[in-house]
């Protein structure tokens, strides 16, 4: 009975009145949940390292503003940035959220992302109404972009280009010199956005020490990744301090849950640096190991070098790959038709991911 009521309530809804562009449109797709079935979970670019928080009190008090405060004082030696620089927001998607509402205006602005490369930099710029120009790359050059025709293929009011160092899935990162073509070329007419959520497996470091040069730079950063602290949706915005200014215009008030908050304020108060390095340290070596392992195996036809907590396989059959691999309880992610995104795991996971491989 009560599927009949909502299957009839389903259909009055008034869709006509959303927006038309809207109606049809392809939601991202995030990396497929854990549950009872997985045993090994190498789809979402997470940390292998458990962390657990304490509980906490005074629910029912809104959190403190002060809080926000003490949490930039705390990043801004970490990140090598001022206080003024920095704009908190709930993980790198709420940040390429607000900087689309900030800068776009529907159906007259466009923005410029590279391919492939994180989804998102699409989706929310086409929710904005602006019109999106890709830059294809190809694998005969390892899916590293060229500066030069990425800004003879920008279109007119190209107010963002989107960039991901390491690049999210390919791994590869985009090195200071060519960046630097691309923000010389853009002054006074487009920003250029820096995402860097796996930049601390990099040997390359921050770009956000360019910030003071370059006005029209933004750096996309993210605690999910290597500090493993993605359950807390902590990222944030580095930018020019005006820009932080019409971010903090458009926030919504008390975003944060005050248990977030207070969590990650107390993680930046203990010996996070220490626990950082001692996570990088293993992911990089665990990435060696594991690209060595796959290069020996007949399924891959092909290893990117790569410098995320992540490595991009070619293979002849993805979806198949993936469908073998999940009925072992491994979960894993396909990029088009003949790559895979392998997320580095625990040394156990890692195994498991190859002895399946080789069986397959």
């Amino acid at each position: 009975m009560s599927q009949v009521i909502n299957d009839k309530a389903l259909q009055g809804f008034p869709k006509q009145l959303i927006r038309s562009k809207l109606q049809e449109f392809a939601p991202y797709s995030a990396a497929k949940p854990r549950n009872f079935e997985t045993k090994v979970k190498l789809n979402a670019n997470e940390s292998p390292f458990a962390l657990s928080i304490e509980s906490f009190d005074e629910i029912n008090r809104y959190p403190q503003a002060q809080t926000i405060d003490k949490i930039r004082s705390l990043l801004a030696p970490y990140l090598e940035v001022r206080e003024e620089q920095i704009f908190l927001s709930r993980g790198s998607g709420e940040g390429i959220d607000m900087l689309c509402r900030i800068f776009y205006e529907a159906n007259e602005d466009a923005v410029m992302v590279s391919s492939p490369s994180f989804s998102l930099y699409e989706n929310y710029a086409r929710i904005q109404g602006a019109q999106v120009s890709t830059y294809q790359t190809d694998e005969s050059n390892g899916f590293y972009i060229c500066p030069q025709k990425l800004l003879e293929q920008m279109l007119p009011r190209t107010k963002i280009i989107f960039l991901c160092s390491p690049n999210n899935p390919t791994g590869q990162s985009i090195s200071e010199e060519d960046l630097l073509v691309i923000l010389d070329g853009t002054k006074g007419r487009s920003m250029v956005l820096v995402d860097e959520a796996y930049v601390e497996f990099s040997d390359q470091g921050s770009f956000s020490r360019l910030l003071n040069d370059y006005p029209n730079l933004i750096v996309l950063r993210t605690f999910s990744k290597a500090w493993s602290l993605a359950g807390l949706r902590m990222g944030c915005i580095l930018g020019h301090p005006q820009l932080i200014a019409f971010l903090n215009k458009i926030k919504a008030p008390y975003a944060f849950s005050s248990p977030s908050l207070e969590t990650f304020a107390g993680y930046l108060t203990q010996d996070c640096r220490g626990k950082l390095e001692h996570f990088v340290s293993h992911i990089k070596e665990a990435r060696a190991k594991l690209s060595e392992e796959l290069k020996a195996l007949g399924v891959i036809k092909q290893v990117f070098p790569s410098d995320a907590n992540f490595i991009m396989c070619k293979v002849d059959d993805a979806q198949k790959i993936k469908a073998y691999l999940g009925a072992k309880g491994i979960l894993v992610r396909v990029v088009g038709e003949a790559y895979l995104r392998l997320t580095i795991g625990s040394e156990e996971e890692n195994t498991m991911l190859t002895k399946a491989l080789a069986s397959f």
